[in-house]
C-alpha cells in the first residue's frame, strides 16, 4: 500500500503539535526525536478534602495504564512508563487547571486516539501535545493524515487492535488523573478473592475502575457470570447515564472478585461531570456501554 501523505515537521520546545479542542484536520504523528508532553484541562471541579481514609490518595497502576505503543510496533522504545506517579497542574486562561498526563519518548506514535471515531465522526481533540518545554531538543515528527491512517487500520488488523487498546488505556488514565487532581469523590479500595464489591439491588451511584486483579459480573437471580473484567475495565454500566435505560439507581448485577483486587471508586456525579465535558469521551463511553450491554445479554440468553 502506498502512503502519499507522509510529511516531516519540526517543532520548537514549548510549541503545540496538537491542541485540545481542535476540530479540524486530524493528523497522526510518529515522534522521531525529542520528547512530547501530553496535557489536558481538567473539567472536574475541586471538592473539599474528605476525612475518609484513602480518599484523595494518588492513584497509579502500571498494570492498568501503559504508554502508547511505537509506530505499528516497528520502532524500539523504552519498556517502562515515563510519566510521573503524581499529577502536575497549572492554571489556564479558561480557569480550568491544565494537567500533565504523560511524556512521550522518541519512537512513540501519537494523535491517533480520536480516530477511534465512536459515533462515526472525527470529534475534537481530548488533549494537547507539545514539544517538552524544558527540553533543548526540538521535536521532529513524521505526519500522516487521518485518511491514510484509517486505510492502514482497515488493512492491517494488528494496527486496528493496537489503536483500540491504546484508546482504552489512555481514556481510563485520563479519567483517573482528572479525578485525582481535582480531589473529587474518589476512594481506593482493596478486596480479597471471593469478596463482593457490591450486590444486585444495592443503591448505585458510584463507578469502579479495576486497577489490579480480576472480577466477574453476575446476574444473581440466574446465577450466571455475564462478564469477566480485567485491569483498566470499569463497572457498573448504569452510573454513566449512557445506557439504554439512562441513569440506573440500583445495582442490576453483582460483582465478585476472582482474585485479590484493587479498585478506585469514583462518585457518580464526578464521573458524569467528566463524561459531559467532552464529546469524544461521551461518545466513546456510550458506544462501549451499548456493546457490553449486548454482550452481557447474549451470555445470559445462551447460559
Amino acid at each position: 500500500m502506498t502512503i502519499s501523505t507522509l510529511r516531516s515537521a519540526t517543532f520548537r520546545p514549548g510549541e503545540a503539535i496538537i491542541r485540545e479542542g481542535h476540530a479540524g484536520a486530524h493528523n497522526v504523528y510518529l515522534l522521531l526525536d525529542g520528547e512530547v508532553e501530553v496535557s489536558c484541562k481538567n473539567p472536574i471541579k475541586k471538592s473539599m478534602p474528605s476525612d475518609e481514609a484513602g480518599e484523595g490518595a494518588p492513584i497509579t497502576s502500571s498494570s492498568a495504564f501503559e504508554q502508547s505503543e511505537g509506530f505499528a510496533g516497528l520502532v524500539s522504545r523504552p519498556s517502562h512508563p515515563s510519566w510521573p506517579g503524581f499529577i502536575q497542574t497549572r492554571p489556564t486562561t479558561s480557569g480550568l487547571e491544565e494537567m500533565k498526563l504523560r511524556r512521550l519518548p522518541k519512537g512513540t506514535f501519537f494523535g491517533e486516539i480520536e480516530l477511534v471515531r465512536p459515533d462515526g465522526r472525527f470529534l475534537p481533540r481530548i488533549a494537547t501535545y507539545r514539544c517538552a518545554e524544558e527540553s533543548n531538543t526540538p521535536c521532529k515528527v513524521l505526519q500522516l493524515v487521518a485518511d491514510d491512517y484509517l486505510n492502514l487500520k482497515g488493512t492491517y488488523e494488528s494496527i486496528n487492535d493496537r489503536l483500540e487498546k491504546t484508546a482504552h488505556r489512555h481514556i481510563r488514565q485520563h479519567l483517573i488523573k482528572c479525578v485525582e487532581a481535582a480531589k473529587g469523590s474518589v476512594k481506593m479500595r482493596t478486596f480479597d478473592t471471593g469478596d463482593f464489591i457490591y450486590k444486585e439491588g444495592e443503591p448505585c451511584d458510584s463507578v469502579f475502575i479495576l486497577l489490579d486483579g480480576q472480577v466477574e459480573v453476575l446476574k444473581a437471580n440466574e446465577g450466571v457470570v455475564v462478564e469477566e473484567l480485567h485491569p483498566g475495565d470499569y463497572f457498573p454500566l448504569g452510573v454513566s447515564g449512557q445506557t439504554r435505560a439512562c441513569k440506573i439507581v440500583t445495582r442490576h448485577s453483582s460483582v465478585r472478585c476472582t482474585q485479590p483486587a484493587k479498585v478506585v471508586e469514583i462518585g457518580g456525579e464526578t464521573f458524569r461531570s467528566f463524561l459531559s465535558s467532552n464529546k469524544f469521551l461521551a461518545a466513546y463511553f456510550r458506544e462501549e456501554v451499548m456493546t457490553r450491554e449486548q454482550q452481557r445479554l447474549d451470555r445470559l440468553m445462551t447460559a
